[in-house]
């Protein structure tokens, strides 16, 4: 009977473990994919409104998107099941207005094979040319 009483106690205790320790994994994993996903570290804490520009680290794919609220924004960006890497490259404009010209602008950059009409392949020169428009 003793013996009996303590594997049960080994077994419950040995749930425990196991349930613990994937529930460590599962929490490192988010972690890891919001870290991926939160912008490059360049001091700038951006919020407000406006027209932003965002990258997709390590490719040439940018989005134009505006709102009135980018950290809240971009949170949904990165809670989202985005697997995208995003940079925060700058404000093109404070006027939520002017999204549609900046689409109309590089429409015919508009990215093939999905991610909305916010997003657009531009090459080396294009985002650099970009990014001296920007304000941080």
């Amino acid at each position: 009977m003793g013996n009996a009483i303590a594997i049960a106690r080994f077994e419950a205790r040995r749930a425990k473990t196991i349930e613990f320790v994937r529930k460590r994994q599962k929490s490192r994993r988010a972690t890891d994919a919001k870290k991926k996903l939160e912008p490059q570290r360049t001091g700038l804490r951006p919020s407000g409104e406006g027209v932003y520009v965002l990258k997709e680290r390590g490719t040439n794919l940018v989005k134009i998107g505006c709102t009135e609220n980018f950290r809240r924004r971009y949170g949904s960006l990165v809670r989202s099941d985005n697997p995208r890497a995003l940079e925060f490259l700058g404000w093109l404009s404070r006027d939520l207005s002017e999204e549609g010209r900046y689409h109309a602008e590089f429409q015919q950059f508009r990215a093939k094979g999905g991610g909305g009409i916010e997003w657009f392949e531009l090459s080396d020169d294009q985002i650099e040319a970009l990014s001296a428009r920007l304000s941080k």
